[in-house]
């Protein structure tokens, strides 16, 4: 519009103050479609040729910095006309501007997402913002290391994310460089600890800001260890034996403390900045070095220094124990005295859930924290800075909430056995109580996973959360799945407590395992999927994993049935030979299915196909206990499993073995 870039070019250093605010606020409320690229381009070079020369007696003071820049925010939020933005003297300018209002907290952030914004929209500009010229990379590198206001810290990390997007020397630099005694990861590492104080405390912008410097973490363990021609990982499972760096195990320890001191949003359990650090943790490996890390059950607390140390000294020490826990709880780990923040009770009711019910019976001696789920920045917007929501919600450590659940869950399938120290940190138990909260959330007691009730909730979650709308249950849920396979293809202990907590030796196989309401039951429900075939993939695997990668024992704790099309597509074209009697090589497997164990009286056979109950001391075939309909409700299903697989593509027409029953009969 001319007449708002015309109002702006008539004031002058003796206009009213009011009247100069007033039209600088015309240009941050002006629709985008107010001015075209032209006039965009010249109001934006105005506006830093005014902000640059600011003074007592210009057109513009040091008082109206803040609101100037965030004019220039507004109208580089479009991609017609603000290519100013992007050009080397400009984005010099942008931070010269932070520099000088460094003690005017909103100036120097909005000049930083300007910065942010330009990169957002002109990928060119990121490589003149790390060029000598402008210098940009090393200034925001000290400027990120002095941050300690999570709106600032966020907005740093989201121009370091967008720097760090693609493979780029910068990030060689980033890695191997060090200022003042520290490298990148280190302040990466303090910062993580420093926001996660901030949630716990409810600052303002302190999800964004732990969710965008987990990004600027995920695209470094990403992309360094390919760069430098990395060692392999020397994981026990060769498909995970990626390229993998030394330099980069510093950041273990802050993404495992945040993994264990989240508290729990509502109303998806996972959500960012949770699912960033499952990213970041399944690109990890889980090798010898690392493991006294991974499975340390006293790891660094939070703001002590000398990570390195303390992580080469832990290697030193035994690791892994190999006794389970009957409890999902986990004890949250302790802040120091001088950084506990003063936890907030809230008031806010929120919508009743499996979660909201067992908060509900939590002592109410028990302070709780508030803190409601900041929105994930919107994919298709080009403003890169989403509004920080404040509205507390009820809430308090999903660990408490957990012991709750299992506490009232009468079909909970897990054995006693010791609990862990309320003080200490087990991945593996954290990851699959996150399953499960996740998985019955999600689906709720023995629904269907494609059914469209289901997908519907996710939609409005998703929805009213900024989740973008995309996003799947596949997206959400896989990684987490393949980060509990890594952990059981890595570690023995891990597997035998998957195995015991989900097919324990007490297991009731008298109803079929696929109508359970737990989470037995939503995993074998979730391997006949169609509408989430990556979570279906993954499922598979994971229970392959825990089961020593052996197609005998999963299917004779699961039922072939169930598994025969994963085994399928792994390979294995028919049903594994069922062993005469327990292997003693699988100690959970031989508690399981030996009928004469202490939890088993009586002799018990199984069904292979069903994995439920035969009739007590029946020796004819698989079938011969099923009435003529269960036979037919079981054909019925092979016929839709291999017809799925035939559709899709994975077998061959020639090769489905339900095509050729039926040719044949129609031949005969």
């Amino acid at each position: 519009m001319a007449d708002v870039l015309q109002k702006y070019i008539e004031l002058s250093s003796t206009t009213p103050r009011f009247q100069v605010s007033a039209v600088l606020q015309s240009i941050i409320d002006a629709p985008s479609f107010t001015f075209n690229q032209s006039s965009r381009a010249e109001l934006i070079r105005l506006l830093l040729k005014d902000l640059k020369s600011s003074g007592p007696k210009c057109k513009l003071t040091h008082k109206d910095a803040a609101q100037a820049l965030t004019a220039v925010k507004m109208l580089g939020r479009d991609l017609s006309g603000s290519q100013p933005l992007s050009e080397a003297v400009n984005l010099s300018t942008l931070l010269n501007l932070s520099a000088l209002f460094k003690d005017d907290q909103e100036a120097c952030t909005e000049a930083l997402k300007c910065i942010a914004n330009a990169l957002f929209l002109f990928p060119d500009a990121r490589e003149t913002m790390i060029s000598k010229e402008v210098g940009g990379g090393d200034i925001c590198m000290s400027m990120l290391d002095k941050a300690t206001n999570p709106a600032q810290i966020f907005t740093l990390s989201r121009i370091f994310f967008l720097l760090t997007v693609q493979r780029s020397s910068f990030i060689l630099r980033l890695v191997e460089e060090k200022r003042h005694g520290r490298t990148f990861a280190d302040i990466i590492v303090a910062k993580l600890d420093l926001t996660m104080v901030s949630i716990l405390a409810g600052a303002k912008f302190a999800k964004e800001a732990m969710s965008d410097l987990l990004k600027l973490a995920f695209n470094i363990l990403l992309h360094y260890p390919k760069m430098v021609d990395g060692e392999p990982s020397s994981e026990a499972n060769e498909e995970w034996n990626d390229p993998w760096s030394a330099k980069l195990e510093v950041l273990l320890p802050p993404l495992l403390r945040a993994y264990h001191t989240l508290p729990p949003t509502f109303p998806m359990p996972l959500a960012a900045p949770l699912t960033h650090i499952i990213h970041s943790l399944i690109i990890i490996p889980v090798n010898t070095s690392l493991r006294p890390i991974w499975f340390n059950p006293n790891p660094p607390a939070m703001g002590r220094p000398s990570i390195s140390s303390q992580t080469s000294s832990s290697r030193k020490s035994s690791t892994t124990s190999n006794s389970a826990s009957n409890s999902p709880v986990l004890g949250s780990p302790t802040l120091e005295p001088s950084e506990s923040p003063e936890p907030r009770r809230s008031n806010t009711p929120t919508k009743s859930s499996t979660i909201d019910r067992a908060l509900s019976v939590i002592s109410a001696g028990r302070k709780s924290l508030s803190r409601s789920p900041s929105p994930s920045p919107p994919s298709s917007s080009y403003d890169v800075f989403p509004r920080s929501s404040n509205t507390p919600t009820k809430s308090s450590t999903i660990d408490r909430a957990l012991s709750v659940i299992s506490a009232g869950r009468k079909s909970l399938s897990r054995p006693p056995s010791p609990s862990p120290p309320s003080s200490s940190y087990d991945v593996f138990q954290r990851t699959h109580d996150l399953l499960e909260v996740a998985f019955s959330h999600h689906f709720p007691d023995n629904s269907d996973p494609d059914s469209q009730e289901v997908r519907d909730a996710f939609k409005k979650e998703i929805e009213a959360a900024g989740v973008p709308s995309d996003t799947s249950l596949d997206d959400v849920l896989s990684p987490l799945v393949v980060l509990c396979t890594r952990l059981c293809l890595a570690d023995e202990s891990s597997r035998l407590r998957m195995r015991e907590w989900t097919v324990p030796p007490e297991l009731d196989r008298t109803h079929p395992l696929d109508e359970r309401a737990d989470f037995l039951g939503r995993c074998i429900r979730l391997l006949g999927s169609v509408y989430h075939p990556r979570l279906k993939d993954a499922i598979g695997e994971m229970l392959y994993a825990a089961c020593d990668s052996d197609a005998t024992l999963l299917s004779s704790l699961f039922g072939y049935g169930h598994v025969a099309g994963f085994l399928f597509n792994k390979g294995v074209m028919s049903a594994p030979t069922p062993p005469s009697q327990p292997s003693q090589s699988h100690p959970s497997s031989s508690s399981a299915l030996d009928p004469s164990s202490s939890s088993n009286m009586e002799q018990r056979e199984i069904n292979p196909i069903t994995g439920t109950y035969a009739p007590t001391g029946s020796t004819a075939s698989a079938t011969a206990d099923m009435t003529e309909e269960e036979k037919e409700q079981e054909m019925e299903k092979l016929f839709v499993l291999f017809d799925r697989l035939e559709r899709s593509g994975a077998m061959p027409a020639s090769q489905n073995p339900m095509r050729k029953i039926i040719e044949k009969s129609m031949s005969s």
